[in-house]
């Protein structure tokens, strides 16, 4: 008697990637931060300057572009991150300034 070993579906595949990290540290990205510009360009510049000294995050500011109908402007930021905690705390203090409406 012939016996295949077919499965119903159900049988569990182990996923060995869901346990790497999805990111390789340390990690060198542009970071743009999309601000509405009720906030002066300046201003938003110098709290993003503050920001990454205080978390002692290596940087390069480049530069800023505001939307077509000037509503909204985008910093972009060169960084360096060393770990997934350093990036968690980036994002956690980005949402605290002023006029955020994301940061990718």
């Amino acid at each position: 008697m012939n016996q295949n070993n077919k499965t119903n579906g159900s049988e569990k595949k182990t996923n060995n990637s869901a346990q790497e990290p999805k990111i390789e540290f340390p990690v060198s990205f542009e970071l743009k931060v999309v601000v509405e510009t009720m906030v002066s360009l300046a201003d938003t510049q110098r709290q993003l300057d503050e920001l990454l000294l205080r978390l002692a995050v290596a940087n390069e500011y480049l530069g800023v572009k505001e939307s077509g109908k000037g509503k909204f402007a985008s910093h972009t930021v060169r960084v360096l991150l060393l770990n997934q905690d350093h990036l968690n705390e980036l994002y956690g203090e980005l949402k605290k300034l002023p006029g955020l409406k994301f940061a990718i």
